[in-house]
């Protein structure tokens, strides 16, 4: 797992609303007060947008965060 300041704008895909994880098995919450989330940077799912697939880590311009 990869640590990971959210309120900064990741705009990795596992925090993507558009990257297929409805069950967030990639990402939880390491200090959700400070913005701290871990993410599993090898997990693969599909874009909702260009239905590829995507790695965890990777980012693009249709980023919307989820958390």
């Amino acid at each position: 797992m990869r640590p990971l300041n959210i309120k900064r704008g990741s705009g990795v895909c596992a925090f993507c609303r558009n990257w297929n994880d409805p069950a967030n098995t990639a990402i939880r919450p390491k200090m959700p007060t400070g913005g701290i989330w871990e993410y599993d940077e090898k997990t693969e799912n599909i874009c909702k947008i260009n239905g590829f697939k995507k790695k965890a880590f990777m980012t693009c311009k249709d980023y919307i965060c989820k958390v």
